[in-house]
């Protein structure tokens, strides 16, 4: 585990406990607008739509936000945009708790999702700007940090429902949105202003104008952002199944606890792919991890108890979490000069699209066909991902980029 005391010692324990916890909100507010407007106004549907705004904005603010780091740095756009986002937050709260039309609620939904505090794609810039200033930092020590990253990452996405849940259940439907607001005031302020945003521009960016913004629809970056967005529908489609099912046997409410299980993997195995040796290629790296999950998921539609799903949501786990670190990697390595905070807030921002493209599509697909559909659509979600990874192996084959 070298690479990762080299890591937390050079960054700090404050910037990797600050930086966790900040990163929680973006997890939890999707799927606690969708709680919140459900118990409250007694509609799925506004809740659906409501949700889906949040996250579709975000996909749109993510990379305005991401741009606004390059060029005026991280600390100030972060601060602005985290207090937008809670301002927010807490109208939306009093908009679904007043006689208003959905409208007015989506409104404060979209606003929500366009001021999203970017933290992780940031902190992932701020890694790889104080790798390239470090005498001593290596390839292994790059694909760490976007290994705990990706872990963080994952860890959280899977966690924020379960938060929610039990905030919900606990004290009020509207808990887990003021807890988010809480959490953003606090944490992500505290992330805007630690001495690591001093590295968020890398040393061979720094003195030269940012690439043009056409660099970034070559087809070496298009492919894994498409993986990106892909894995966030996946986990959309799995928490939307999931939900199905355990609704079925009457334990909607235990769904959080069951879906956790991935990330006990995941995690596990995001970390040890930060070790794996340069010289085994990332574009390999990407294809192997999501075989491996493709495996998984066919035991999906047979599954048939709780013990049965959570065996194969840590089977998926395997998989998905080295698939997680490695497209980050890749983002990082074919990132065009002075995009890197864009780049990794686009990768960061298609996760959030995704789970909410998958949670939107999928609840149709349960609602009229039952969760059995729903477990076969993440076999076919994982197959697109295998897909793609595939033709990220035709893009970067030896000749255009060795290692990635």
């Amino acid at each position: 585990m070298g690479p990762y005391r080299f890591l937390f010692g050079s960054m700090g324990w404050p910037f990797v406990v600050i930086g966790f916890l900040g990163r929680l909100p973006v997890a939890m507010i999707v799927v606690g607008v969708l709680t919140m407007v459900t118990a409250v106004r007694g509609s799925l549907a506004e809740a659906g739509i409501a949700s889906a705004a949040v996250g579709l904005a975000a996909g749109i603010g993510g990379p305005l936000v991401g741009a606004a780091a390059d060029r005026w740095g991280q600390r100030w756009v972060l601060t602005v945009v985290a207090i937008i986002n809670s301002a927010a937050l807490l109208a939306m709260v009093v908009a679904v708790n007043s006689p208003v039309p959905i409208g007015v609620v989506m409104i404060f939904s979209a606003l929500t999702g366009l001021a999203s505090p970017q933290l992780a794609p940031m902190a992932r810039a701020r890694w790889i700007g104080m790798l390239s200033r470090h005498s001593d930092a290596t390839p292994v020590h790059t694909n760490s940090a976007m290994a705990y990253e990706s872990t963080a990452e994952e860890v959280t996405f899977i966690l924020g429902p379960v938060v929610v849940g039990l905030l919900a259940s606990l004290i009020s439907p509207v808990a887990p949105i003021i807890g988010a607001v809480v959490i953003t005031l606090v944490f992500v302020v505290a992330f805007a202003w630690h001495d690591s945003a001093k590295h968020a521009v890398a040393r061979s960016s720094s003195d030269a104008a940012p690439a043009p913004l056409r660099e970034l629809l070559r087809g070496r970056l298009l492919v894994p952002l498409a993986g990106m967005l892909t894995i966030g529908y996946m986990f959309g489609t799995i928490l939307t199944s999931l939900t199905g099912f355990m609704d079925s046997i009457g334990l909607e409410t235990s769904t959080g606890l069951v879906y956790g299980a991935m990330s006990v993997t995941s995690a596990v195995t995001s970390l040890l792919a930060g070790l794996l040796p340069g010289r085994f290629a990332l574009r390999w790296r990407w294809l192997l991890a999501v075989a491996v999950a493709l495996v998984a998921s066919f035991a999906f539609p047979a599954v048939s108890s709780i013990p049965g799903a959570i065996v194969v949501l840590l089977f998926l786990g395997l998989g998905i979490g080295p698939a997680m670190v490695t497209i980050f990697s890749i983002a990082a390595a074919v990132a065009p000069s002075g995009r890197l905070t864009t780049v990794m807030t686009l990768f960061g921002s298609s996760i959030i699209v995704g789970q909410s493209l998958g949670t939107a599509t999928i609840s149709q697909l349960v609602t009229a066909h039952g969760y059995q559909a729903g477990f076969f659509g993440i076999t076919a979600t994982v197959g697109v991902l295998c897909a793609l990874a595939a033709v990220n192996v035709v893009l970067a084959r030896p000749g255009r980029a060795s290692r990635v």
